[in-house]
This record gives C-alpha cells, structure tokens and sequence, in this order.
C-alpha cells in the first residue's frame, strides 16, 4: 500500500468516499455524514497538503482518504489543549472493498507515526456523536475519551486522544511530494539524463534571475542574450517529449524574460 497527498483531481474521489459512507451508514440508523459539506473547504485542505489518498498501487483507485492537520476545533478543545503539541485525525474513510483488512489501523498507526515524527505529544480526533460503534472501535485502538461535546450545531462531539508513536509497522509506503522544476511538476519516470537536465537548467534559471533582481548589480546584457538563447534551445529539445510541452511553453517564456532582464552593461 502507498500513501501520498491528494491533489485538486482527487476532489470527486473524496466526495465519494463521503457520500459512499452516508450511503452505508443510513440503512444502520446512524446519519453520519448525511449533511452536505463544502468542497471548498475540502480544496482548501489539499491545497494546504493535509489531505492523504491511500491506494494498492500508484495506479489504482484510492482505497481510502485521511486529513492529518492541526486543526483543533475550538469548540471541542480547552484552551490548555489547543495549547499543547498535537496532530489531529479527519475525515478518516475506507472503501467498503476494503472493510474488514486492518487498513484502518494501518492508517492510525501511519498517522501517530507522523505525528511522532513531528516531535508533537498527542494524536487526537473527533467522533461522529451518535455513531456508539465509531467510538468503540477507536478505542480498541488505545484512543482515550476526553468528553463529548453536545452544544447546538455540534454533530462529531466525541473526542479522543492517544500518545503520538513511532511506529513503523503501518507498512504505508509514502510517496515523496512532487518535484517541481520551473515552477512545474516533475512527470515521473523521466529518463535520468533529461531529469538531470532538468534541474541543472532550474538552478541555471534560479542564479540568474536572483541576480537580475539585485538592483545594485544589474545582469549584463550578454549574459542575459546568451542564456535566452540557451533557453530556446533547451525548449526545441525539450519539444521532443510529448509528456514535456507544458516544459516547452514555461521554457520559451523564461528565455522572454531573460532578455528582457537584459540591461546595458556599466561601463563606468
């Protein structure tokens, strides 16, 4: 199994894995999720990289979702607590194909691995308030019940904490976060050369607009010339790999910007 952050493409899957639960849930007289919840509020925490997809094989479906931030919901948390080092479990689902095959575990053990990791003391969630089985099975997996919330507007009220640990038995392979080069994510499986070249030629971008941009040492002229050029024809190469086009546009823009970075060269 492997385990990476989701990404804004991955917004229908972890609607579904949301309306798949409700779904599942209602028949068993437990309204879990039965209300609607914002995909707004879903994007903005892949954006900020919480949101963790967990699937077979790279290929595959996703298999199950969880968000590991540091979101304490105030309403839910003392002061005192909010205060103290934690990370805490959200939206936590597994496909019903794979009820049953410890992934759960595996996921909380991955998340208190991670938070351990972190240095923080506490791996904390919140609960479903009228889903009695929920709040059994986390604590057959060491969580302690801190209280349960009942205040108007409140529906995931059951609280619960337990020791962040190292542990590596989750067996949750982590996908490394992309590679961005020229501002543009890495395609995987690029051959080795190309890759190598990829990056000598984002350093090269790196130097010299970080030069340009200090006013009190402006790029000569020809420097900049010569690197544009360079750039042309890194684009024609790069025009090569059908995969790499979205390369060939940012490159053919940076050799614009090269030159118009260029400035006549001080001669006092």
């Amino acid at each position: 199994m492997i385990i990476s952050r989701a990404e804004e493409a991955d917004l229908p899957r972890l609607l579904k894995f949301r309306t798949d639960a409700a779904s599942w849930l209602a028949p068993l007289g437990i309204d879990q999720w039965s209300n609607s919840f914002p995909a707004e509020n879903i994007l903005a925490s892949i954006r900020a990289g919480e949101v963790y997809m967990i699937r077979a094989s790279a290929n595959a479906d996703a298999c199950a979702t969880v968000t590991l931030d540091q979101d304490a919901d105030a309403r839910l948390w003392t002061p005192e607590e909010r205060a103290e080092p934690s990370r805490y479990v959200h939206k936590l689902t597994v496909d019903r194909q794979f009820a049953g095959t410890g992934l759960g575990t595996r996921i909380l053990n991955w998340a208190g691995d991670q938070a351990a990791q972190e240095g923080v003391a506490w791996l904390r969630l919140d609960a479903w308030t009228t889903n009695p089985k929920l709040h059994a099975y986390y604590t057959r997996h060491g969580f302690q019940h801190v209280r349960t919330v009942t205040d108007a507007g409140v529906v995931s009220g059951w609280v619960a904490q337990r020791p962040a640990r190292l542990d590596s038995s989750h067996n949750l392979h982590q996908v490394p976060d992309e590679e961005h080069v020229l501002g543009l994510p890495l395609p995987r499986q690029l051959p080795a050369d190309l890759l190598e070249e990829l990056r000598r030629l984002d350093q090269e971008a790196r130097g010299v607009f970080s030069e340009a941009c200090r006013r009190e040492r402006p790029v000569p002229r020809e420097r900049c010339e010569r690197y544009g050029s360079h750039l042309v024809n890194k684009a024609a190469a790069l025009g090569r790999w059908a995969d790499l086009q979205p390369w060939n546009v940012v490159v053919q823009e940076a050799a614009r910007a090269a030159r118009r970075q260029a400035v006549p060269q001080d001669d006092g």
